[in-house]
């Protein structure tokens, strides 16, 4: 029979943050080459403090026992503009390329659909060509471009 591929999610339980900042660096490493600025204990804080309200903003992404990735939605950040905002997205690399990561997505429209936003939004370094190709594929646009202490990243937006 057909192995069961759909992920199911569940809050980031607090003894589990460990594993935020492990897919934070291995993202930052595959984007960047290296880890010169990064801070795991910065990004964990700020993941926690906007998701409190709202815990299963912070999800890991199991498949069947596995932990497959993690999505992080920021539910106020440019709420006002019908924004919802992705942070960080993640699949560990055995599940990468396998036509999985698009439930992520389908999680965040869920997910942001409910608070009646009407686009999601997201970062891309421009050297993340994995990812922006992915984003592109499921439907984002580059609508501008933005800064950060590494140089720029394209702003990249769904309608849902």
């Amino acid at each position: 029979s057909r192995a069961d591929h759909n992920f199911w999610y569940e809050p980031l339980p607090e003894y589990e943050s460990w594993r935020y900042v492990d897919f934070r660096k291995d993202a930052w490493q595959v984007v960047y080459g290296s880890l010169k600025g990064f801070d795991g204990s910065d990004y964990l804080l700020d993941a926690r403090r906007t998701t409190k309200d709202m815990p299963e903003a912070l999800a890991l992404a199991r498949l069947g026992t596995d932990i497959a990735g993690l999505i992080q939605l920021n539910p106020s950040a440019q709420a006002s503009r019908g924004v919802g905002y992705i942070p960080f997205l993640y699949l560990q690399e055995k599940y990468r390329n396998k036509g999985l990561g698009v439930q992520l997505i389908g999680y965040a429209v869920s997910f942001f659909r409910k608070l009646d936003r009407d686009k999601l939004r997201l970062r891309v370094a421009p050297c993340n060509e994995r990812a922006l190709r992915f984003y592109q594929k499921h439907g984002f646009t580059k609508i501008g471009e933005d800064s950060d202490m590494l140089g720029g990243t394209y702003v990249m937006e769904m309608k849902i």
